[in-house]
């Protein structure tokens, strides 16, 4: 079995569900932190496709995009539906992420420290939300 390695920053974000289903399959993977200090220097290097993390690096083939790693990772380890329909339900919820993550990462980043108060109670929100949509379809 190869060798996996997940390029991200030291959080969880959006490479929660990659570390969570390569530790699930106990595959032999590396978590490889990039110091926020010194993304803008290697984001610029030419390495990570699109300038962005995560990549998932799979015996030195470098795929990006968070969703798409996923899937690739869900394929692989054969842990994708058994039809269309359970495929859709997992793809459902892997894009749903993008919906509920985007105002708490506005929040979390805003530089304005009066905005980024404004925006929390939203982002609380948005996620409780989430969590009972994802509770419902998961476990009904």
């Amino acid at each position: 079995m190869p060798k996996y390695i997940i390029h991200y920053f030291p959080a969880n974000g959006r490479a929660i569900i990659s570390r969570a289903l390569l530790t699930y399959v106990k595959a032999d993977w590396e978590n490889d932190v990039i110091k926020m200090e010194d993304w803008p220097k290697t984001k610029k290097s030419g390495l990570w496709e699109y300038e962005q993390l995560p990549v998932l690096e799979v015996e030195g083939k470098k795929y990006s995009q968070s969703h798409a790693i996923n899937i690739y990772l869900g394929q692989t380890f054969n842990l994708i539906g058994k039809d269309k329909e359970e495929d859709y339900q997992i793809n459902n919820l892997l894009m749903a992420f993008e919906d509920y993550t985007k105002p708490i990462w506005e929040a979390m980043y805003n530089p304005d420290p009066t905005k980024k108060e404004e925006l929390k109670p939203k982002s609380e929100e948005k996620f409780k939300f989430y969590v009972t949509i994802f509770k419902k379809n998961i476990f009904n």
